[in-house]
């Protein structure tokens, strides 16, 4: 016997409540396979680089999701380092909660250490590429470059000197 149309669509809203990556990760999928390729010169919208104009630890990101999503491994990987591992972790856990979904069981939660080897691996990743950046050539032109805060506080700079 099939449930009631609106206890199905509770159970679904209830399950979106409490897990909405549920309906999250079919969406940034979605919007990656469809995305055009100017998408991958849009301008910078992390608020941190924004604001220092450092990268951030998930400082394109979105721009690797849209390659991964297109096939493109390397252009990903020129993004964000990070970005293969974070893509296959967000669709693995999507399609194991899905299953348990299906078949009537609760979203499975992930094994406590998990967080925390996150949490190390993108702070490693995060202090790794402030220090690669640092080391280009010209550090503080770029941080002027991406950054309207960076740019006021060089313009102050200028003055005083």
């Amino acid at each position: 016997m099939t449930p009631e149309p609106s206890s199905r669509w509770q159970r679904t809203w209830t399950l979106l409540r409490r897990w909405p990556a549920l309906g999250v990760v079919p969406l940034v999928l979605l919007v990656a396979g469809f995305g055009q390729a100017t998408v991958l010169r849009a301008p910078i919208v992390c608020v941190f680089r924004l604001t220092t104009g450092l990268p951030c630890a998930g400082c394109g990101l979105t721009r690797a999701f849209l390659a991964l999503s297109h096939g493109h491994l390397q252009a990903a990987l020129d993004f964000n380092l990070l970005s293969p591992f974070v893509f296959v972790w967000m669709l693995a856990w999507w399609l194991v909660a899905i299953v348990a979904v299906l078949r009537g069981r609760d979203v499975p939660d992930h094994p406590r250490w998990l967080p925390r080897l996150g949490l190390i691996v993108v702070v490693s990743y995060w202090i790794g590429r402030v220090a690669w950046f640092v080391l280009q050539p010209h550090p503080w032109q770029q941080m002027v470059t991406d950054s309207p805060v960076m740019r006021l506080v060089d313009g102050l700079l200028r003055r005083i000197v």
